[in-house]
């Protein structure tokens, strides 16, 4: 009765590890019956196995020629259109715009008429110059004559003057001499200042932007009007740094344009030697031959 329990004990726990081991090794014993291993020689690091083919047996006497292809890729970058010649005018003096006689859009020549200030304060200012002028011409003409006087009496008779009299003449004749001068540049400052009030366009081009209205206050070097030469648009790019290290000034690249869908022929015109450390490109100026239809296009992209 006391190993009763031991029996119950291999049976119940012993006895089915036991057996499933036995089911185990029998099962891998009948499939290597049924299992072809193969074995190959090792394929090293960086070496491939090719797998051989035999052509089907109509075609074992046809010869095939392999020729080399050369097959052109494309990088494509997205530029901007932008104006190498761009012109922001303003004015010189402080004073009232009275009129502007352009608008976005429009072509003007050098030289034609933009803006009108203004030019009260400044006529003023003209007519006080050169009325300073005119005093300061009588003041020398008077003067000269004072001296002349003295030195014509002080050579008929030595005591005619003093010496310092005479000194005193010669000296107001040299004071309003230098009067003069300063009247008369004063005259030629107003009359630039005037010239100041009508605002000319320094060169051929569209005006791009009119950014003030008549009856606004010009401001100095506050610009007024935006001016553009259509001719001289080109496309700036980044480029990535490893297609960029590879280009240079001169170089011919082809450029699709989408407003006119049509692709052009441009010149590398210049490249920034300072590369964007967040995109880790280089800004590629490109010019473009004249083309009709491309405006520059502004930050916000209009």
């Amino acid at each position: 009765m006391k190993y009763k329990p031991i029996v119950d004990i291999l049976v119940k726990q012993v006895l089915p590890p036991l057996i499933g081991v036995a089911v185990l090794v029998v099962s891998i014993l009948v499939a290597g019956k049924f299992v072809k291993v193969e074995w190959r020689e090792r394929i090293h690091p960086g070496e491939e196995e090719v797998a051989g083919r035999t052509l089907p047996e109509d075609q074992q006497d046809k010869i095939y020629v392999v020729d080399e292809v050369q097959k052109r890729y494309y990088n494509e970058a997205i530029g901007t259109l932008k104006a190498s010649n761009r012109t922001e005018i303003a004015s010189r003096i402080l004073a009232p715009i009275n009129q502007i006689n352009v608008r976005a859009g429009e072509i003007v020549e050098e030289g034609d008429d933009l803006i009108v200030l203004d030019d009260q304060r400044l006529q003023t200012q003209l007519s006080q110059a050169d009325a300073s002028l005119k005093a300061a011409v009588e003041k020398v003409q008077l003067a000269k004559k004072e001296f002349e006087r003295a030195e014509r009496l002080r050579n008929l008779d030595a005591k005619a003057i003093t010496d310092e009299r005479y000194s005193e003449l010669g000296a107001n004749w040299r004071v309003a001499h230098a009067n003069y001068n300063v009247a008369q540049q004063a005259l030629a400052e107003a009359q630039v200042l005037l010239s100041y009030t009508t605002i000319k366009a320094p060169k051929a081009g569209m005006i791009v932007d009119r950014l003030a209205e008549p009856g606004d206050m010009a401001q100095m070097g506050v610009p007024l009007l935006v001016l553009y030469d259509p001719t001289s648009l080109r496309l700036e790019v980044p480029v990535m740094e490893d297609l960029a290290v590879g280009l240079k000034a001169g170089d011919m690249l082809t450029v699709h344009i989408d407003a006119v869908n049509t692709d052009v022929e441009a010149i590398v015109d210049e490249i920034v030697p300072q590369a964007e450390a967040a995109s880790r490109s280089f800004l590629v100026k490109v010019r473009l031959p004249r083309s009709e239809g491309l405006f520059e296009e502004w930050p916000d992209g209009s």
